[in-house]
């Protein structure tokens, strides 16, 4: 009897990706008793690619074989166990994965090279300000909710620093050198360097992605999650759109979103957002401890709307379907997308730290964001170097030493 493994971002999923380019049921993982692997695509919207090609239904897979959800790279193998089914590895087989994802990287890296000299020669001089291109970043994720009931002045959140001076947001400093450790301070600046390329490039390419195509895109993901999930109303999700609606009245320079914010039944800590919409599962509303962590966290996903890391998202897709043809835009939006993956920390971080400001212009209190990452960094291990560079988000110890920082540099405040 086959074991069939469903992917996907719908909370019912047996592996879920919280990916907004990920459909709610996105492809099956299928083993079969005699030793065979198949991925199959569910009919999603971004596609599934196996070594770069993507494909159509089922699709058969050999070790070493690179696997990409929409724009995520799915590790099949580590969901393949010893008690299911026996791995013969030959010395091929075993250089294989690390080769291709090698050469998956250098094939972005040649790609955008080569979109950077075709964007230059034909491009006009791009018109978007030096400041605004370094304030525009990447997508995805974070956590926070609250166990503390409390009631609060709607205008004035916990109001607890409601007598401190803030900074006006021009004053405001914003140190990212803290978002990875020694080892990788060489490698993430050479991303840097890589990305500023990227973003170049499109904001120089004249396409644009409008407020209402990103919410358009929210409302297409939502409609995919409400296959799978379960939304719950209650005096949880009553707290959590009061805090959201005082956050939203205190947002400098709004670029126009419509939020709301969902509670979604899971026992994985988590919350994300898309188009506006901004998503907590019921084990991150457990994890948190009061409502200054919660605000701190829907802060962090307001931003990421705000900063227009979904937008360039979508821009690079735009660009590439224009520049490559839909079927092999596809594809280099999906190496893109790989490419990318280990230089979100910048934008998690950017999203931290405005978060903050925004929670204390809401008269909440920033000490407690930083007391959740530190639990949360109980709970992530230790994790190597080449690990560490991979992720997309920063490491939760790493994470509130940055904001311990900004809240100090910026607001005075000693979170020790």
């Amino acid at each position: 009897m086959s074991t069939v493994i469903i992917i996907g971002r719908s909370r019912n999923s047996d592996v879920v990706i919280d990916e907004p380019h990920v459909s709610g049921s996105h492809a099956q993982l299928i083993i079969d008793d005699d030793g065979s692997y198949f991925i199959n695509d569910l009919k999603s919207s971004n596609g599934t690619f196996v070594n770069g090609e993507r494909i159509n239904g089922l699709s058969p897979l050999r070790v070493g074989d690179f696997v990409v959800l929409g724009g995520s790279h799915f590790d099949w193998e580590k969901h393949i166990t010893s008690s299911s089914i026996h791995l013969s590895h030959t010395k091929q087989e075993q250089y294989s994965k690390p080769l291709t994802y090698a050469m998956s990287l250098a094939a972005a890296i040649l790609l955008l090279l080569a979109c950077w000299g075709l964007n230059e020669l034909s491009a006009a001089p791009s018109s978007v300000p030096s400041d605004e291109i370094a304030e525009n970043s990447r997508t995805r994720k974070t956590g926070g909710t609250t166990s503390d009931e409390n009631t609060k002045d709607d205008n004035q959140g916990d109001g607890s620093i409601s007598n401190k001076q803030t900074k006006a947001p021009g004053e405001i400093t914003y140190d990212f050198s803290c978002i990875v450790t020694q080892e990788n301070q060489d490698a993430a600046g050479a991303g840097d360097i890589l990305d500023d390329m990227r973003t170049d490039m499109l904001n120089s390419s004249g396409l644009t992605v409008s407020i209402q195509e990103e919410m358009d895109f929210g409302d297409q993901n939502h409609e995919e999650l409400l296959n799978g999930a379960t939304i719950l109303n209650n005096e949880q999700s009553d707290k959590l759109e009061s805090i959201l609606n005082t956050l939203v009245r205190n947002i400098p320079e709004p670029k126009g979103f419509t939020y709301r914010i969902f509670l979604i039944e899971s026992d994985q800590i988590n919350a994300w957002t898309c188009g506006g919409r901004i998503y907590f599962t019921t084990a991150m509303y457990d994890f948190t401890e009061s409502d200054n962590e919660i605000a701190g966290i829907v802060g962090h996903e307001i931003y990421h709307n705000e900063l227009g890391h979904i937008n360039k998202m979508l821009l690079a897709q735009k660009f590439s379907e224009q520049t490559f043809g839909p079927e092999m835009g596809g594809i280099a939006a999906t190496i893109d997308g790989i490419l990318r993956s280990p230089f979100g920390k910048k934008d998690e971080a950017h999203c931290d730290f405005k978060g903050a400001d925004l929670c204390i212009r809401s008269g909440y209190q920033p000490c407690p964001i930083v007391d959740l990452w530190e639990r949360m960094s109980r709970d992530e291990g230790e994790q190597d170097s080449l690990s560490e560079f991979m992720s997309s988000h920063p490491l939760s110890s790493q994470r509130r030493l940055c904001l311990k920082n900004h809240i100090a540099t910026n607001y005075g405040e000693d979170c020790e």
